[in-house]
Parts: C-alpha cells; structure tokens; sequence
C-alpha cells in the first residue's frame, strides 16, 4: 500500500498534465448559441448541447446538474455537493434521488443524465460498481466512466473534481492492485479542465461540513456560468455563428425547409437592385429608389412603354450572364428543397439545374394577357426554355409529376419568360412596377389567382429560409400578405439588415443571421456531405 501511495504521490504532475493538455483548455466547453429552433426538434445531440447552452443562461430557467461518483468512499462529498448545487439554485439529479430501488440500472442513471444540462464528476482513488454485460455494462469500466462516456457522447458539459492524492487518506484507496491501476488510468486519461480538493475530516454541523470542498466546487460552478454568459455575449455580437450556420446547412440537405431568395444574393453586381435602378432612365439620378418606383417611372418615360421596359431588364439580365453565379446557387444546387421560392428576375439557378440534368417546374402568375384572356392564371413552365407552358387555375396546379423534381416558384415571374401562347397571345409573368405589385397583392387574395393551393401544406410544414431578401415597402407586403398568412414554423432570415430591417424581422418572429447570403452559403457547404 506505500508503494502504491507514494506512486500517486509521484504522478500527481502527469495527472495535472494529462487533465490539462495545452492544445485543449476548453475541452468541456458547451456548445454556445442559440441555433435554429427547428434543429432542435430532431433530437440530435449537437441540438441538445445547443439548448443546454441556452439554459445555462436563461435567467428564469432551473439548471439541472447530474453528480457522478463513487458512493461509499466519497458519500459525504456528495451531500456537499448537492447543497453547493443548490447554492446556485439549480437543481442535483443524484442516484440517492433515484427511487427505492436497491441498485441502480445503467439505463436509470444514463437516463436521468439524459435531461440533465451540467456534470459534477467527482473523482478520487476508488473505482466503484463495475456493470457487468448483463447489468449493461462491459465489466471493465466503472459506472462512474459509463456515465462520463454517456456526457461525452451527449454533449454534456463536465466539472471535474479531483482528490488530492497527497492529503487523502490509504483507507479511502483502492485495495487492489489491477482496481488501483485502472483508477490511475481513469484519471489520466480524463482529458479534462480540473480542480483538485482535500480531504476534509467530516463534521456534525452542516453549515462547517467539507467547508473547503463546498467552497471550490461553488467557484467552479460559478466560473462555468460565467464562461456561459460570455459565450452568449459573444454570440450575441456574432450572429453569424457556426452552430446556427451548421444547423441551418442540415435542415436544408434534408429537405425541411424552403428557401426564398431575394435580390440581396447578387450583392453589389450587375444583377444587384441598385445596378438595374441604375440602368433604368428614371434610375440615374435616384439611386435610392426601389426597383418598383424605378421601373413605374421608366415605363412611363418618353420612348418607353411596358414592352420596352421588359425588354430592356431582359437585355441587362442576358449581359449579366456571364457573371460569378451567387453561391446561394451553387449551395442550392447541392440540395434538393421541397420547393424553392426566388424573387429574383434572373434565371440562372434554373438554367444551371437544366444543365446539370435535373428536372426543373417554373411557377408564376400571369399578370397581364392580350385581352386578358389568361390574366390571374398560372403559368408552368418545364424549363427556363420551355415556349409553351401549361396555363391553369391556382387551385388546378398539380405538382405529382414534379415529385423528385425542383419545383421554383416565382411570385415576381421574369422577364426572360415572356410568351407567345396560342400563337397570338404573350403573356407577362413579371411583377416589377409599383402597379404591377398592387395587381398581384389584389390577386393573391382570391383561392383560383393566388398562391397555388398545391404550396399552402408546404408553406405549413416547412420554415422558410430567407437568403439576401429585402425589406423594402414592396418585398416586405408580399411576405406579410400572403407568407404571413400560411407560414407557421418561425423563419430564418439570413442577410445583413439594417437596423430598422433587423428590428422588423425580430418582429416578423425571425431568427436572424447577420451575414452576408453568399458567405453564409460558402459557409454551409462546406458543413455539407462531400459529392462523389
């Protein structure tokens, strides 16, 4: 017993080495942020670190911290603990609180940790009850090391608590040589941020009961919170963060949400709104216009007329071609939505997925026709090149030969899908003056000119996920009249806003991040799988 005492005496500078490895301080750092709430409703357990994360600084909610331990030799400790825990008005799960059951099951304790937001491992020099493979265990590894396993995997923050080899007494060790050796290992091989306590002789006054014990555990606790509170300072100030970047990548490769771009995808390019403001007669002079007020005054400029307007943004659209695509594009081109909304007036997504093979539906509203005879109809276009598109009711539009397909609907149409239909009769899906937003706003309303029905189950599903859109007068009444309406998942906005922007998407129920659409996407892509 001397020798084996006088080696944890002579490894008490490896043991504080391997607990406190230079290349990883923060090893137990919890999972900051708070990520899209859709994520968490899958159960993963990056989801559940995440509102761990959350409850660590939410100032109304009650911490729930599981104790970990030996029970015999350390069972004084453990009552401290349970009232240093309370100290912080959080609430212990501890096995004493388990029930009558005379020995507690693997699954019992894992479970308790489970709902649990914060470990206490409390660890000295014995290795406690060992699970055999019929009690659940591998008959190795202490409970003790199945529940730090279990934390591990789960993504529960640990406190570590180590006995200081040097005051604590040889009657409290371990017996066993092959025990002894495995508790050396353990403790090593925690890899783990620690603090160490002495032992202390126990009392019959609780308020003097392990003063010294109850004192550093209580820092430790305190010191955690801390660190959570400016993590969530941090986060606060950079709502770009990973977590919410890799939670929205996940939802989209799986298919639980719909995109919706908006013109902030092209930045400050040739397809940018301030640069087709820009090439508008009535835009050179008035850079701050919107797109909408733009064009009103453009088609009624000397020279211009609706046709001329149409063909001049399609002729500024063509030129643009050649351009960088937005990485919103490549991003979604890598994923596969259940349908994607696009308020741009560009086709370039849609001519890309053409290319690449993959079957494409175009949606739009007709919103002028020769002699109105399709006005109010919607327009299915199998392609962007598609010239003779399937004209129907809102309420008749059947997307079951599209399933697997990419279905884009495009609210705002395009003026490269302009129509001959019949032969005689062009049809004009684009919405781009002021006059022409009030005609859509008016139609949406009714069940057979607005949305098609075949979208309101999506739009109830699904959250969208806004990328570059805007919140000009005109953009922000389509989203309130007709997203508003159908929408019940809260959506993500990702952009950068400015402040009134930012306030009315807080008020809309949005999460946002502030980060540019294209960054956010290169972003998620690299969080998505590699193509083969």
């Amino acid at each position: 017993m001397v020798a084996s005492r006088n080696r944890h005496r002579c490894s008490r500078r490896a043991d504080r080495q391997a607990l406190h490895p230079a290349s990883d301080r923060t090893s137990v750092s919890a999972h900051p942020g708070v990520a899209w709430p859709l994520l968490r409703t899958f159960g993963t357990p990056a989801a559940r670190a995440i509102q761990r994360s959350d409850n660590m600084t939410r100032p109304n909610s009650t911490l729930k911290v599981f104790v970990s331990s030996t029970s015999e030799d350390l069972r004084d400790y453990r009552a401290v603990a349970r009232l240093a825990i309370l100290d912080m008005d959080y609430k212990p799960e501890m096995m004493e609180h388990f029930g009558a059951s005379t020995e507690p099951t693997i699954q019992a304790c894992l479970d308790r940790l489970d709902g649990c937001d914060l470990m206490v491992l409390i660890v000295a020099f014995r290795r406690g009850w060992v699970p055999s493979a019929e009690q659940g265990g591998n008959g190795k590894d202490s409970i003790t090391a199945l529940e730090l396993a279990h934390a591990r995997a789960q993504n529960i923050p640990v406190l570590a608590m180590l006995a200081a080899d040097e005051s604590w007494p040889i009657k409290l060790c371990e017996g066993d040589q092959a025990a002894r050796d495995w508790i050396d290992a353990f403790r090593k091989g925690l890899n783990l941020p620690a603090e160490f306590f002495d032992y202390e002789a126990p009392t019959s006054q609780e308020s003097r009961e392990l003063r010294g014990f109850r004192t550093t555990l209580h820092g430790a606790l305190v010191k955690h919170h801390e660190m959570m509170l400016r993590k969530q300072e941090e986060a606060a100030a950079d709502t770009s963060r990973p977590d919410q970047v890799k939670a929205a990548a996940w939802v989209l490769n799986k298919g639980r949400c719909i995109p919706f771009i908006g013109p902030g995808v092209h930045g400050g390019g040739p397809l940018s709104t301030r640069a087709l403001v820009q090439a508008l007669p009535s835009g050179a002079a008035q850079e701050e216009q919107s797109l909408a007020t733009a064009a009103e005054c453009s088609e009624h400029a000397p020279g211009f007329s609706r046709a001329t307007l149409l063909e001049f943004i399609a002729d500024q659209l063509k030129q643009a071609q050649s351009s960088p695509p937005p990485a919103v594009y490549d991003l979604l081109a890598r994923v596969r939505p259940p349908l994607i909304i696009s308020a741009v007036e560009d086709l370039l997504l849609e001519e890309r997925l053409v290319r690449e093979g993959k079957r494409v539906l175009i949606v739009c509203h007709v919103v002028r026709s020769e002699n109105d005879r399709y006005d109010g109809k919607i327009a299915l276009f199998r392609g962007p090149a598609d010239e003779d598109p399937e004209l129907c009711l809102a309420d008749a539009v059947d997307l079951g030969a599209y399933a697997g397909g990419y279905v884009i609907y495009k609210p705002l149409g395009s003026p490269l899908l302009r129509r001959m239909v019949e032969g005689v009769n062009t049809i004009d899906t684009v919405v781009i003056t002021e006059a022409d937003h009030l005609v859509l706003l008016r139609r949406l309303g009714n069940q057979s000119t607005g949305i098609p029905t075949a979208f309101s189950r999506l739009f109830q599903d699904f959250p969208l996920l806004f990328l570059g859109y805007p919140l000009d007068m005109w953009h922000y009444r389509l989203l309130v009249t007709v997203f508003g309406t159908f929408h019940k998942p809260p959506p993500l906005a990702v952009g950068q806003p400015t402040g009134m922007d930012e306030q009315v998407w807080h008020w809309l129920g949005a999460n946002l991040i502030a980060i540019d659409a294209n960054t956010f996407a290169q972003k998620a892509s690299e969080s998505l799988p590699v193509q083969s």
